[in-house]
């Protein structure tokens, strides 16, 4: 099922309320595209996961590993070209109608979350078998055109500079290529990284991956705990230009290096409701 939170605005600059809920615990924070809930994997499944990419660092240079990660995206390409651009194109906008501002207030689930807390749904009927929010999806037919219902979303995935993350991202934005290429007409849209560096230097993903560099948070703000910078990122990201440029979409979909996509995401965030994956393990006490 769904898990959300009403929210006054979600949509519009969704990034400048999304750099507050990072910080909370969700791995798909508010102000974001919904998640289903075997849809991304956690830290501990990414490591089982993660060998079906056929990505494999250990014994291999650098170079070495970068033409094998470079093969897959071959195998994996989504037009626009390698670097995965937004796919929010002038055609999709033309015919570009969020439904989901028409839709009822958020309907309150008789089903609590694990913790106890409300879980709220974007429509009545979102925990049914057959969602309304979600039929348009099966009037998908491969090989034709979308049907209207589409409502395109950005994944940020947000990243530190380090060697063992670099990996992490090649397997992520793979697997992303991967659903992307299998499902033409996927709410999936563009892709960016936010780099989060000493100094906003760049790294060996530059060229691949369209990426947005910030000076990561210092050590008098994360105190050595160094998962700080997630919402730091996304606070920095807003302040730049590039981001307005390179997230042209009404909604945004925070990842983060050790989730992987193994299914197409519907989006089922609406302008009054945040929708995230519930992680309780971080809970705050």
């Amino acid at each position: 099922g769904s898990v959300g939170t009403p929210a006054a605005a979600t949509h519009t600059a969704a990034a400048d309320k999304a750099s507050d809920a990072a910080g909370r615990g969700a791995a798909v924070v508010p102000a974001v595209a919904t998640a289903h809930q075997a849809s991304a994997a956690n830290s501990s499944e990414a490591s089982a996961a993660s060998s079906t990419a056929v990505v494999e660092p250990h014994g291999l240079s650098h170079r070495e590993g970068m033409a094998v990660y470079n093969r897959l995206l071959d195998s994996a390409t989504v037009s626009g070209g390698p670097s995965g651009p937004s796919r929010f194109d002038a055609a999709w906008r033309a015919a570009y109608d969020d439904h989901a501002a028409r839709y009822p207030p958020p309907t309150l689930s008789p089903t609590k979350l694990e913790d106890g807390s409300p879980n709220w749904l974007p429509v009545p009927d979102a925990e049914s078998a057959d969602p309304s929010d979600l039929r348009w999806r099966k009037r998908v037919v491969p090989g034709q055109a979308c049907p209207p219902g589409r409502r395109p979303f950005h994944v940020l995935l947000t990243a530190q500079a380090s060697l063992y993350q670099e990996w992490q991202t090649r397997i992520m934005h793979y697997h992303y290529r991967k659903v992307v290429a299998a499902n033409p007409c996927s709410e999936m849209s563009g892709f960016t990284r936010i780099l989060a560096s000493a100094g906003g230097r760049g790294d060996s993903l530059m060229d691949t991956i369209p990426t947005i560099v910030v000076e990561q948070a210092g050590s008098d703000q994360t105190r050595g705990f160094q998962v700080i910078n997630r919402p730091w990122t996304i606070a920095q990201m807003v302040k730049t230009d590039a981001w307005r440029a390179m997230v042209p979409e009404d909604y945004v979909y925070i990842a983060e290096t050790d989730h992987i996509l193994l299914r197409d995401l519907p989006n089922r965030a609406t302008p009054a409701l945040n929708v995230a994956f519930f992680f309780p393990y971080m809970s705050a006490a």
